[in-house]
């Protein structure tokens, strides 16, 4: 099993569906400061160049995002996919949905997921 940690935050490969990682839609991302609080800031993986969530050229294969991740050359804080127009999937980011004691996800946010998973 490869587990990363990024502070609090595991990256356990195995976790992500492999219908994803199939898809050339990766990219790298550090932790920057924007307008006073930490944002993910995606960059190509393998480069100092920043990705677009919009533009598919600037990202890569998740064997390519996972490598440059690992090499941290650059250094970057994660991995992430791009969705765009032409995925049969959907994403729902949920910021601050964990309570920052116990890591124990919130009941506002558990209310979405028991919401959409019941389709």
């Amino acid at each position: 099993m490869i587990k990363e940690t990024i502070g609090a935050i595991a990256l356990i490969v195995e976790n992500i569906p492999k219908q994803l990682t199939e898809r050339p839609q990766w990219v790298c991302w550090r932790l920057e400061e924007r307008d006073d609080k930490e944002t993910k800031v995606p960059y190509t993986p393998g480069t100092l160049r920043r990705a677009s969530s919009t533009d598919l050229m600037t990202w890569r294969t998740f064997s390519e995002a996972l490598g440059a991740y690992g090499r941290s050359e650059p250094p970057y804080d994660g991995i992430g996919y791009a969705f765009c127009s032409a995925d049969p999937f959907v994403g729902i980011d949920l910021d601050k949905c964990r309570d920052p004691e116990d890591w124990e996800i919130t009941e506002w946010a558990q209310k979405i997921i028991d919401r959409v998973q019941e389709g």
